[in-house]
C-alpha cells in the first residue's frame, strides 16, 4: 500500500503513515475546520483524478458533504475512522493501533 494516494480533511495522520511506510496523504485543509474555496476545490478534483486516489479517510468531525462531493462512489471510498479512538468501547493504546491499521488497509486495498 505504500505507493497508494488517499485523501483526508486535515492530516492527523503524519505519524501513523510514517510508522506504516505510506505516503502522506492529501489534505483537503490544514486544519480540521478550515474550509476550502472554489479554486481549492478544483485543485482537490484535479488532484483525486491524476493521482487516481480511490480512499478518502473521514474522521468523525469531517465536512462529509465536502468528501463526499471530492469522492464518486464509483471511483472511491469513504472509511470512517476515528485517530483518537472514541468509537472503540473498550480498546487500549495497541487496540487502537489495531483497529486503525485495519481502517487503512481496508481503505487502500
Amino acid at each position: 500500500y505504500a505507493q497508494r494516494e488517499w485523501l483526508s480533511q486535515h492530516n492527523p495522520w503524519l505519524y501513523f503513515s510514517e510508522a506504516l511506510s505510506l505516503r502522506v496523504g492529501i489534505q483537503v485543509s490544514s486544519g480540521l475546520q478550515g474550509g476550502t474555496s472554489t479554486r481549492r476545490f478544483a485543485e482537490l478534483m484535479q488532484q483525486m483524478k491524476s493521482k487516481s486516489v480511490q480512499c478518502v479517510l473521514a474522521e468523525p468531525e469531517a465536512r462529509r458533504a465536502l468528501l463526499a462531493r471530492l469522492c464518486q462512489p464509483q471511483e472511491c471510498k469513504i472509511i470512517e475512522v476515528d485517530p483518537l479512538g472514541r468509537d472503540l468501547t473498550d480498546a487500549q493504546y495497541t487496540g487502537l493501533l489495531l483497529h486503525l491499521t485495519g481502517q487503512f488497509e481496508r481503505c487502500l486495498q
